[in-house]
Parts: C-alpha cells; sequence; structure tokens
C-alpha cells in the first residue's frame, strides 16, 4: 500500500484452495483511490484474473446522507451501474436506498444497531415487476 497526499495505491493477492501441490487459483487485484474535497472519494479497482473492473464515486451530501454510484464491467463486456443513497437516521439507525441497473433492481435496507449486535432487513424488487415479487432478508448478527 502506497499513500501520497490524497492519492493511494493498493493491491493485493488472494489464494484460494491451497493443497498441498500448491496453489490453484489466484487473483491480483489493484485499486487506486483519491480523496476528493468535501469527504468524497473516487477509486478504480481491477481485477487481473476475473478481467473485472469498477470505478466507484462515494461524496458524503451531509452529515447525514451520502451517496454512492459505481460502474463495473467484466470480460463477459456486460456494464452494470449502480446507486444508492444512504440517509442516518440516528446513530443506531440507517437507511438506504439503491437501485442496480445490471440487475434491474430497487432495494430498500434498514440497518440497526443494537447493544449486543447488528439488525439488517433488505428489501429488493425488480424495475418492471411488482414489489410482491421481490426479495425480503432479515439478518440479525450477535455480538458476545
Amino acid at each position: 500500500q502506497f499513500r501520497s497526499g490524497d492519492l493511494e495505491l493498493a493491491g493485493w493477492m488472494k489464494f484460494r484452495e491451497v493443497p498441498s501441490k500448491g496453489f490453484t487459483s489466484q487473483n491480483a487485484i489493484v485499486e487506486v483511490k483519491r480523496s476528493l474535497p468535501a469527504k468524497g472519494s473516487l477509486s478504480l479497482t481491477h481485477d487481473f484474473q476475473a478481467q473485472w473492473s469498477r470505478i466507484q464515486l462515494t461524496q458524503e451530501l451531509d452529515e447525514f446522507n451520502s451517496l454512492k454510484a459505481s460502474c463495473s464491467s467484466s470480460s463477459q463486456r456486460q456494464a452494470h451501474l449502480s446507486a444508492e443513497l444512504r440517509h442516518k437516521v440516528s446513530p443506531s439507525n440507517d437507511i438506504t436506498f439503491a437501485a442496480n441497473w445490471g440487475k434491474k433492481r430497487y432495494a430498500v435496507e434498514w440497518k440497526n444497531k443494537v447493544a449486543d449486535g447488528k439488525w439488517s432487513t433488505r428489501f429488493e424488487f425488480p424495475f418492471d415487476g411488482s414489489p410482491s415479487k421481490g426479495d425480503l432478508s432479515i439478518k440479525r448478527r450477535f455480538d458476545f
């Protein structure tokens, strides 16, 4: 990892399936991140083996709202665009509204931090379908 002023360069490798014969799969990933004025950042990430790239813009709009937009493309020539707006309701509650044009789905997520863990409730539904065709997930994490 290298940092100079408001520019950061990071690289890492992932190794999977490490049998006695050696590595069977590895990924080399490079990320360049630049800080922007007013608590924002712009990053570019590339995975060499998967031939996948993503550019992401994150910007704090004010103390309660932040915006994240990203565009990714893969070796199959598929491009995905997504955007999300996160609103901090209170120190322990966040609501996120998102749209993903690659998956063609909207999402609404509520995260609640409590003393012994986190609650997360997420509802995703299609752009062109009924919300009754959506997916609801509720997750609970306990911290001991």
